[in-house]
């Protein structure tokens, strides 16, 4: 998880291509079961509407997308075998998250997988939620340089209007975007089940982030996490997601190549000033899991589903 265009994907490729783990394009379940929040946007509607979500995920109430997203998450999988038992209504966010892991669960160990990874950077606004209905759950935060991430941020707006002109309609939607997923990921640091690496280290020394990456998640690194990373991301991608296809390419740091391009003096300065305003020293290569957390080898077995009732 961590701002869009922070390398998340080019991760996700190279856990899928892992023996061991599952990897599954992104579900953004937690923003269908939580509801809208893109804190990045401050309109009157936006701080509204992001306000009565968090008021109903307080009392522990799933917006009612969650049901029809979890059906959908079963096709989307190929299970549509699965969609009656994961279709059940339920009223609370533990409800419908019980039914996620169960899926997800049951498609990794159907796999012969023991771990599975799921990556959407926008669940990052859900920590606190997936904590609660996942206390297990490592959490991989991807970081990378401000500029250099506002930059990608901007010209995927320039390029596509569905999802990125829609929630970014700005530059200044887009500095917002970085500076609060970053703050968040500064607040996490520390926490258990919580694992933190940049993309400048991913793209300099891959198979040494990449192991610490799998020791967090209890799996050996594998060589085929580089040399079938390509293969990886081709299974990750959905027809429409154009703006994931520069993951195919050799792994290079892209860093420096969009920000002085797009960007005249006023803008630059700009977004170097916003940026500074948040310090990243404090971000390392760390792992604060719990000794007793992280997979176990011999499979995932799922969970019996709960049966349905009100919540």
């Amino acid at each position: 998880m961590g701002c869009g265009r922070s390398g998340t994907t080019l991760l996700h490729s190279m856990l899928a291509a892992h023996p061991k783990i599952s990897a599954f394009p992104e579900t953004s379940f937690f923003l269908s079961l939580g509801g809208y929040r893109h804190p990045w946007l401050r309109s009157p509607r936006d701080r509204i509407v992001n306000c009565l979500e968090q008021t109903r995920n307080a009392l522990g109430l799933a917006s009612r997308k969650a049901r029809s997203k979890l059906g959908s998450l079963a096709t989307l999988l190929g299970r549509k075998d699965l969609r009656p038992a994961v279709s059940r209504r339920h009223v609370t966010v533990r409800g419908y998250a019980r039914g996620f892991l169960w899926l997800l669960d049951s498609v990794a160990a159907d796999a012969g997988k023991s771990v599975w990874v799921e990556k959407s950077p926008a669940h990052i606004y859900y920590v606190d939620m997936i904590t609660r209905c996942v206390p297990e759950a490592v959490f991989i935060h991807m970081v990378r340089s401000g500029p250099d991430t506002i930059a990608s941020i901007f010209e995927a707006t320039q390029k596509f209007d569905r999802p990125w002109k829609k929630h970014h309609p700005d530059l200044e939607s887009c500095i917002s975007r970085w500076i609060s997923s970053v703050r968040i990921t500064l607040d996490c640091l520390g926490r258990p089940g919580h694992f933190v690496l940049t993309y400048e280290d991913l793209v300099s020394r891959p198979r040494e982030v990449l192991a610490g990456v799998c020791a967090a998640l209890g799996v050996e690194y594998d060589p085929a996490m580089m040399a079938d990373r390509e293969q990886g991301a081709a299974n990750l991608i959905k027809p429409f997601e154009d703006w994931k296809q520069n993951v195919l390419a050799p792994v290079a740091n892209a860093n420096g190549t969009k920000f002085e391009k797009l960007f005249g003096p006023d803008e630059r300065a700009l977004i170097t000033k916003a940026c500074s305003a948040i310090d990243l020293s404090r971000l390392a290569l760390r792992d604060s899991r719990p000794p007793d957390l992280g997979a176990k080898e011999g499979g995932c077995a799922p969970p019996s589903l709960p049966e349905a009732r009100a919540e």
